[in-house]
């Protein structure tokens, strides 16, 4: 027991004896930075002066530690440069961006900048707007997905292509860098222990939270199949709901017209007019639609609504209407109207093609704008998931 409190005793010193950053000529360059899913070590830096006057610091981040410059130029595997800003005068967004014009032109075939043009603006592009002391920029290269450049720990833009990142690295370790000296402290390859103790630590720390990540998105994607199930559970108990009405009254109608049949001939036609007496007003416009989740079919129970709204319509030849269409509250605002939209246009068209013109139903799509039902349950959601057919007055 003794043994393993004095192992744990040490590990805590050595975890707190290693730095977190290496001091360069007055300003402290972190030993580790992250690109994509990998940690860097600081590999060597240098600074850029001016006239005699320190512009800024850089440091090269590394998969691990290199002195041939060619060596980092040709690698396809996660690497960064770290440059922070010690003069603003010199360091202004004009003369930054000068500055990395000429670092370009150095380093390609006779300084023609034609082929990488639109690369090579949309880059520069970040170092726009004012630039203070101590302002930060960190350049990133992932394989697969580009260049990308921050600004004090902001993201602003990213250029793909391995190519271009040889072409930034070439800059400042290139054959014409923009300072030999500074070139030379890049490539130090002077990796310390502290980083390396660190890297494996913050890896450990990246595999854990990616694991988490992990079980979030399954558990997310468990969720999103019990709601499904769930949506479809229920569109199924409204369509049963809906048939075994349809089926009482169907009955009660074969009930009507035998009793029509046994009363004599004239009855029978007073009972079957009675049968196929059209819906009232009220119950034409108080009727909805509804529909399945993420869904603009019609289900055998709206089809008969619709039946019922089309003979009130063929005996009210001059009404005109709004098929208005509605969704629940879920998903993104664009999806549910483009969705309500199709649905109410599922309506029209089954109606147009049942006998009533076009030209009498307008479409219109609220999406989730004017809920029938409030509430966030399913409930609530299956209520709002409609149709409804309004009257023009």
């Amino acid at each position: 027991m003794l043994k393993r409190v004095i192992i744990g005793m040490m590990v805590v010193l050595m975890v707190a004896g290693v730095a977190s950053a290496r001091e360069f000529e007055g300003i402290e360059m972190p030993e580790t930075m992250v690109a994509g899913s990998e940690v860097l070590v600081l590999n060597g830096a240098g600074e850029r002066s001016v006239f005699m006057q320190q512009v800024y610091v850089i440091g090269l981040y590394l998969m691990e530690e290199q002195t041939d410059a060619q060596a980092v130029l040709d690698a396809d595997e996660p690497m960064a440069v770290k440059m922070h800003v010690t003069n603003a005068t010199f360091a202004s967004s004009k003369r930054v961006m000068h500055a990395l014009y000429n670092g370009f032109r150095n380093n390609v075939p006779e300084g023609d900048l034609t082929p990488i043009e639109d690369k090579v603006e949309k880059f520069n592009a970040c170092f726009e707007g004012e630039i203070e002391k101590h302002d930060v920029f960190d350049i990133k290269y992932v394989p697969n997905k580009g260049t990308t450049v921050y600004k004090n720990g902001e993201f602003k833009d990213t250029v793909p292509g391995y190519e271009f990142k040889k072409n930034v690295l070439g800059i400042w370790i290139g054959e014409k860098p923009c300072q030999d000296d500074m070139k030379v402290s890049m490539l130090s390859g002077d990796v310390s222990e502290e980083a390396l103790a660190m890297r494996s630590e913050k890896m450990a720390q990246l595999e854990k939270e990616k694991e988490q990540k992990m079980a979030k998105a399954e558990a997310a994607k468990e969720e999103a199949a019990a709601e499904k199930e769930a949506a479809e559970a229920a569109a199924k108990e409204e369509a049963a709901e809906a048939e075994k009405e349809m089926a009482a009254k169907e009955k009660a109608a074969e009930e009507k017209a035998e009793e029509a049949a046994a009363a004599g001939a004239g009855a029978a036609a007073t009972a079957a007019k009675a049968a196929e007496e059209v819906i009232s007003k009220d119950k034409f416009v108080s009727t909805d639609i509804y529909f399945p989740l993420n869904s603009n079919s019609l289900s055998r129970a709206a089809k008969k609504k619709l039946d019922a709204k089309v003979a009130w319509l063929e005996a009210n030849s001059s009404a005109e209407v709004i098929v208005e269409g509605h969704s629940d509250a879920r998903g993104p605002k664009d999806l549910n109207k483009r969705l309500a939209k199709q649905r109410a246009q599922s309506v029209k068209d089954y109606m147009a093609k049942a006998g009533i013109d076009a030209s009498r139903m307008e479409v219109k799509s609220y999406g989730e704008e004017r809920p029938a039902v409030s509430g966030d349950n399913e409930e609530a959601w299956k209520k709002n998931r409609r149709v409804h057919v309004r009257l023009v007055e």
